[in-house]
């Protein structure tokens, strides 16, 4: 499948100087990671992005958790055809496989719903074990906490909005999402890569291997409020709700910007109103409403310190500096801006 080419226009028309943006790829390659890509894009042109040899544009990338993003972007999408409630209870979808493996159910289990899963607040104080039957896992861990009131990061409960997709459509993630997802906006199934864990045939998470292109796609679909090209390809209600604070988590074991709330499968930052997909090592979909302006990178940044840097070197070079008009054209500055980009 070949996608149409994103328009593409100067930092000077979307309200930045080719200059300051040179100076942000500079100062990314940082002394905490290794820079592969970058992309940024307002009011839907591309006007920056660089990547870092030997990396090039055309190849995926591990997302590490970013990809969980890509799990609850299917999640609104089955919300938004009927298949699933996000208040139904997860003993009631998976109520088979717990009869089948004759599971006997730890006290509050009854209480979770697949919102409490999109949130992490799903009650339990440690992950489920990822490895092998992780459905029997999820079932048969104890809860600390009262569903959906205490944030605690849970990648098996991601595992689980997975499974759900299986059990309620009959197709994994990616089978699921290429009709609905990709094609609409531009995301080569082809390219995209998404493992399963073998032994229960479902697609993983972590698993997606994505280009930085795919990823900053789907930061634009979520800026847009789920439309791309006049079509809602996600519910907007459900969007507008992931890029809501659904939890806060000021006592996360994170950096800063760890502890600033969480959406559906997505966090907040420290800059107000703006929300990120976030993957370990710094893989970022970073999304500012307000702004309509996305960023994507790809990165292997040194946790914990270099992740957060990251985010601080796009702040303070990119976000803030941000004008809301266009700027006179500066043709030294781009100039700049492309020997900075090779």
């Amino acid at each position: 499948m070949k996608s149409s080419p994103l328009p593409r226009c100067t930092p000077e028309e979307i309200g930045l100087s080719s200059r300051q943006v040179a100076a942000c790829i500079r100062a990314l390659a940082h002394d905490l990671t290794t820079m592969n890509g970058f992309m940024a894009a307002r009011h839907g042109k591309v006007f920056a992005q660089c990547w870092w040899a030997p990396y090039r544009p055309d190849i995926p990338h591990s997302n590490h958790s970013f990809g969980k993003s890509y799990t609850s972007t299917a999640i609104g999408i089955a919300v938004g055809e009927g298949l699933l409630s996000l208040e139904e209870k997860m003993v009631d979808i998976f109520s088979q496989e717990i009869r089948e493996r004759n599971l006997t159910l730890p006290e509050g289990m009854d209480k979770i719903t697949v919102r409490d899963v999109l949130t992490m607040t799903n009650g339990m104080a440690q992950m489920p074990d990822m490895r092998g039957d992780f459905i029997a896992h999820y079932f048969t861990t104890p809860l600390a906490y009262e569903p959906g009131t205490h944030f605690a990061y849970n990648s098996t409960g991601s595992c689980m909005l997975g499974a759900i997709i299986l059990k309620r459509s009959g197709q994994n993630l990616k089978e699921y999402l290429t009709p609905r997802l990709f094609e609409p906006i531009g995301i080569d199934p082809d390219t995209f890569q998404w493992r399963q864990f073998q032994e229960l045939g479902i697609d993983g998470e972590p698993g997606t291997f994505a280009t930085t292109e795919d990823n900053l796609r789907l930061a634009m679909l979520y800026v847009q409020g789920g439309q791309w090209n006049g079509r809602q390809v996600v519910p907007a209600d459900y969007v507008r709700d992931s890029l809501t604070v659904q939890i806060n988590n000021e006592y996360a074991p994170e950096q800063k910007d760890g502890r600033c709330g969480y959406g559906y499968q997505l966090w907040a930052c420290s800059i107000p109103g703006v929300y990120r997909f976030d993957g370990g090592q710094g893989q970022y979909g970073i999304i500012w409403p307000e702004k309509d302006l996305v960023i994507s990178l790809h990165e292997g940044a040194m946790a914990p310190l270099g992740p957060q840097k990251t985010l601080d070197t796009l702040y303070e070079t990119l976000l803030l500096p941000l004008a809301d008009q266009p700027l006179p054209a500066d043709p030294e500055g781009e100039a700049e801006l492309a020997q900075a980009e090779r």
